[in-house]
């Protein structure tokens, strides 16, 4: 079915179900409806975070800053309920900036981070004079006297809008961002794209929708307590919703609400007053077990032939200098004082045994892991911070083990890179080179090791760098494979690129303009390959 028709049924459904319930129970069903759309508002706006790759435990928090801000303005007549609702609005959105340094965590833990957020904002909330733990009693106006036809309108606007937003949000490269950071947070910083330079829209839009949601609650319900608006119950509700639905579809929210919230208030609410609201608990159990992507598969962004994300500007080569590098992991030194350079246009081999430090040298040239002492230049130039801000100057790198993207296919996953550096015309000639001509329109996560190896060179030559980091390119691919991948590193090599090789064991092969051999963290041996062979064949001491 098509997205059009899937939009246009669904909301055709719940519109007329909504027509129905008004007519035949009148105040009872206004009501109903009214909630049935704030409740699609907040799974909905809940989504949002999802296509980005977060996951939220507290969205109680934007709901109250907002519920609150809208009492507090219109109470006592001072401020007209429509503008407060702009001023709630933009309270939400305010709300969600303690949580921009949060954006770097995995979803459980960013999620363990709003969970925090919303008590904290509780406890703040309940201990300020102006709002206290009674809350506010709000005026009745003729728009906004509790299930009113212009509140109610309101929200249905709010609710269509809020699943148009989320549609046009993934058609636009931003979207198509936040999709490749949930997929591959690793691999999309390795292309330039700043997790919290991507992520912060869709949490600040979500927090403000989420915030207009709980201003118009206040209407609602004609009076605001501080306990209620930052009840956990308030958190877990869309997540249930959103989940149960497709959190990875517009139309999630949408469907999870009308498949859930009129079962609980027409069956189990009367039948169950004080356990009904476990129906959301066993939903998400069974979500969990049965059907974790929801009754809706996701949306995944699709990226055009002619554009994907921003045009960029090609790169310009520069040398990779590296002076006294020690790094730790864990406590441990990995490496030890490593000092080499890499001019454009030359390939440095990095040779080594099982924990030797080289992965580990690749992370810190990367951006991955901060050096204890030393230095990185890019040219005459310190490295920048962050493996993203050293990609959009052009270092780009292979992981050991493939990270596509796998929910694009193999065509996109190179487009993606090809667009950063304004180099789309190159896509098909490298899949060509590379022999994925025929796996193009195949999903990046079904390939093989070997398949997946020679994807993720097509992606960096894509990006046309002016640092190549290779981490074992070679390994699990043929003999014939291994052939052509050699020739296309030499290729660019001579277009300037200044190249670090890693390879596992002592075998310096064909193309190493130097040799950088680690053991136990520490240089054994830097210079060329013949005398890498010499060292090798002398008789020990």
């Amino acid at each position: 079915m098509r997205e059009e028709t899937r939009f246009v049924l669904l909301w055709g459904v719940a519109l007329s179900a909504g027509v129905v319930a008004v007519a035949t129970t009148s105040r009872f069903g206004l009501n109903l409806v009214a909630f049935g759309l704030l409740h699609t508002v907040l799974a909905t706006s809940w989504c949002w975070l999802r296509a980005a790759g977060l996951f939220s435990l507290g969205h109680a928090a934007f709901f109250g800053v907002g519920a609150l801000t809208q009492a507090w303005l219109v109470t006592g007549g001072r401020t007209s309920p429509w503008v407060a609702l702009g001023a709630s609005a933009a309270a939400g959105a305010l709300a969600a900036l303690p949580l921009l340094p949060a954006l770097r965590l995995r979803p459980a833990s960013f999620g363990l981070a709003t969970l925090s957020y919303a008590v904290l904002l509780k406890g703040l909330a309940g201990g300020v004079l102006a709002f206290g733990m009674e809350g506010f009693l709000l005026p009745a106006t003729p728009e906004f006297n509790g299930a009113a036809p212009p509140l109610v309108a309101t929200l249905a606007v709010l609710a269509i809008a809020s699943t148009l937003g989320y549609e046009l949000f993934l058609r636009r490269p931003a979207g198509r961002a936040a999709a490749a950071i949930r997929q591959s947070p690793e691999t999309t910083s390795s292309l330039g794209i700043d997790l919290v330079g991507e992520r912060w829209l869709p949490m600040t839009l979500s927090a403000a929708v989420t915030a207009v949601a709980g201003a118009l609650y206040a209407h609602l319900t004609g009076s605001v307590e501080t306990a209620v608006v930052f009840s956990p119950s308030l958190s877990i509700l869309p997540l249930v919703l959103g989940m149960l639905g497709g959190a990875l579809h517009p139309l999630g929210g949408l469907l999870g609400t009308l498949v859930l919230y009129p079962f609980d208030e027409l069956l189990l609410r009367p039948a169950l007053p004080q356990a009904h609201s476990m129906a959301y608990g066993l939903a998400l159990v069974a979500l969990l077990m049965f059907r974790p992507q929801g009754l809706l598969r996701a949306r995944i962004p699709r990226i055009p032939p002619s554009a994907a994300f921003p045009r960029g500007v090609p790169h310009a080569p520069f040398a990779l200098d590296v002076q006294s590098l020690t790094v730790r992991r864990n406590g441990v030194a990995v490496l030890k004082g490593v000092t080499f350079s890499v001019e454009p246009g030359e390939i440095l081999r990095v040779l080594g045994s099982n924990g030797a430090g080289k992965t580990s040298l690749l992370l810190a040239i990367a951006g991955r892991l901060p050096a204890e002492r030393g230095a990185i230049f890019f040219g005459r130039t310190p490295a920048p911070r962050g493996a993203a801000a050293r990609a959009r100057i052009g270092l780009a790198r292979t992981f050991q083990a493939p990270r596509p993207f796998p929910d694009w296919t193999v065509r996109e996953n190179v487009a993606v890179a090809a667009e950063r550096a304004g180099n789309l015309d190159a896509v098909d000639g490298l899949l060509s080179d590379l022999q994925l001509t025929a796996l193009k329109d195949r999903p990046a996560g079904h390939l093989s090791v070997g398949e997946g190896k020679r994807l993720e060179l097509a992606r960096v030559l894509a990006f046309r760098p002016s640092v190549l980091l290779l981490d074992e390119p070679l390994a699990g691919l043929s003999p014939e494979a291994a052939e052509r991948v050699s020739g296309l590193i030499e290729g660019i090599r001579r277009t300037g690129v200044a190249v670090v090789w890693v390879e596992h064991g002592p075998d310096p092969g064909k193309l190493a303009s130097q040799l950088l051999v680690l053991e136990g963290g520490r240089i054994r041996f830097r210079g060329s390959t013949r005398e890498w062979e010499a060292a090798r064949q002398a008789p020990a001491s």
